[in-house]
């Protein structure tokens, strides 16, 4: 079976007892390919789909390429992604990289290690530019909480819908959790 290339949705999954390897999704299938997606990218193209096809409920979503040998990324690369950050199209590409081991599956836990540090930069824009800023005339000040604050900090956290919340926060003891966390 041949795909078109323009909607083909690549992942790299695994069955229960089976090494990783990757696939096609279509709908709610993933199609097996036979080999893994650093050979699909070191050939420089999808090989014809051979092996069998999984119901996706069935199969693990791993990273799309686990182990990547390099990930080398561009900032603000496209209009849009520019225009919902409020950011100026920038006159060159904006170049960095990430660790392999930053790169995990869909759903995976982001495991913090015990007594992991976590910080927060806040950039505070006054200016007239800020769609949000109600006054752009007056003074903003660092200093205690005021209800005239121009940053919110905020984090986000993903909870299965079967799951109580309340549990999810509690407190564990560590012989229970990853890390001792």
């Amino acid at each position: 079976m041949r795909y078109s290339e323009a909607s083909m949705r690549l992942v790299t999954f695994q069955q229960p007892g089976s090494v990783p390897e990757a696939g096609i999704v279509e709908g709610n299938r993933v199609q097996g390919l036979g080999v893994d997606m650093i050979s699909v990218c070191a050939a420089g193209r999808v090989p014809d789909a051979r092996g069998p096809s999984f119901d996706l409920a069935s199969v693990r979503l791993l990273a799309p390429v686990p182990r990547p040998p390099k990930l080398i990324c561009v900032g603000l690369n496209y209009r849009d992604h520019a225009a919902e950050s409020r950011s100026e199209i920038p006159k060159v590409p904006t170049i960095f990289s990430k660790f392999s081991n930053v790169v995990i599956g869909p759903g995976d836990p982001i495991v913090l290690p015990k007594g992991t540090k976590i910080e927060c930069t806040a950039h505070f824009d006054n200016s007239p530019n800020n769609r949000y800023n109600p006054d752009p005339t007056k003074e903003v000040r660092w200093g205690d909480q005021t209800w005239e604050e121009m940053m919110i900090g905020w984090f986000d956290v993903a909870v299965d819908a079967n799951s109580d919340p309340v549990d999810v926060f509690r407190e564990k003891k560590a012989e229970n959790t990853k890390a001792g966390l």
